[in-house]
């Protein structure tokens, strides 16, 4: 993902996503819909690529 955009479209569709579950009475499944929603923004906001697209000129501390 390389902007915040990205990361926010892909949130919104991930809670879509755990509404659908909760619509369908599925408690399990939107709680693993969000986790594993979460889990990815999170890795995708510490990986590298991410990262370098922030902070061009190699971080907020360099």
């Amino acid at each position: 993902m390389d902007t915040y955009r990205e990361l926010y479209y892909h949130l919104f569709h991930v809670n879509e996503n755990a509404l659908r579950a909760l619509e369908r009475s599925d408690v399990s499944g939107a709680v693993r819909i969000l986790s594993a929603g979460q889990r990815e923004a999170e890795e995708a906001v510490l990986s590298d690529s991410f990262q370098s697209s922030l902070f061009p000129c190699g971080g907020p501390d360099a």
